[in-house]
């Protein structure tokens, strides 16, 4: 099973001990999820602007999972700048605002199988003369049967 979800921005400042230049914090949020990622990885991180960006996660099912919907969500200096949903399952692909980009998602192998692996990635090129401050990004998705994942980025720009 694979998940390739696009990277876009991630932080919360100093409320988080971030500093720019830092490299950017990886995290699951929500409890219960359908999928345990175990590891997290951003390349290159922190993300640099102008530069094709990806996270990476690996993981285990805990539930089969038939099918949902996930959610893409991205503020700078919590305001929400972004949200965009498409299916969790399979590919989907979208162009961001004023046509900074394109980000492919390759969503999960459905249906899945409980107790089997699980590798998500995220790629894309951030926009140059994107503003500095703290980014956060998260990607989640539900399902059917509830919470399917969650994962969030964040990172301060200078």
């Amino acid at each position: 099973m694979k998940l390739l979800f696009a990277a876009v921005v991630v932080t919360l400042a100093a409320a988080n001990g971030l500093a720019a230049g830092a490299p950017a914090t990886l995290s699951q949020c929500g409890t219960g999820n359908a999928v345990d990622f175990t590891t997290l990885k951003a390349t290159p991180n922190p993300p640099v602007f102008g530069q094709a960006a990806a996270l990476n996660a690996t993981g285990t099912v805990n539930a089969a999972i038939q099918k949902g919907t996930y959610t893409l969500t991205v503020s700078l200096d919590g305001l929400n700048l972004f949200t965009h949903a498409g299916p969790a399952c399979g590919f989907s692909s979208f162009t961001l605002p004023l046509g900074t980009g394109t980000v492919d998602m390759y969503g999960l192998s459905c249906p899945t199988t409980a107790g089997g692996p699980v590798a998500a990635s995220l790629a894309l090129t951030l926009p140059l003369g994107t503003p500095p401050g703290t980014y956060d990004v998260q990607v989640s998705a539900t399902g059917p049967t509830g919470a399917l994942f969650c994962v969030e980025m964040k990172w301060v720009a200078s």
